[in-house]
């Protein structure tokens, strides 16, 4: 249960990150411009490698929260039928891959979450 539990909380800030980071529509219903894929070998590829940290800036003119790149990977949710203690919606075991992605850095304190709150 606890890596579920885990896993649903990366989730959630992941969201929350995207959602803080690149809003759905300014206060005049307009889509903000999208960022371009990167082509294989440019510049903005090489700053998406993980472990990379960037700042993106903010439509209010600020810069948003540092961020940090990982790595794609995998791994194994849910837990045996053996294991003790194990509810049934906690099966059965499988393999999840996750694409690469940016986090913030440091933990969103109540003020930042409040201001991100208002503004939303």
């Amino acid at each position: 249960m606890c890596l579920w539990n885990g896993a649903f909380i990366l989730v959630i800030a992941a969201n929350f990150m995207v959602a803080m980071l690149y809003p759905q529509s300014n206060s005049n219903g307009e889509m903000p411009p999208q960022k371009a894929d990167a082509s294989e070998g440019s510049a903005e590829t090489a700053a998406l490698a993980p472990g990379h940290t960037y700042r993106d800036s903010l439509a209010s003119g600020g810069k948003g929260p540092e961020m940090v790149v990982l790595p794609p990977g995998k791994f194994a949710m849910g837990s045996p039928k053996d294991e003790a203690g194990r509810d049934e919606r906690e099966g059965p075991v499988h393999e999840v891959s996750v694409r690469s992605f940016a986090l913030g850095k440091y933990p969103v304190t109540r003020g930042e979450f409040a201001k991100f709150a208002s503004a939303s």
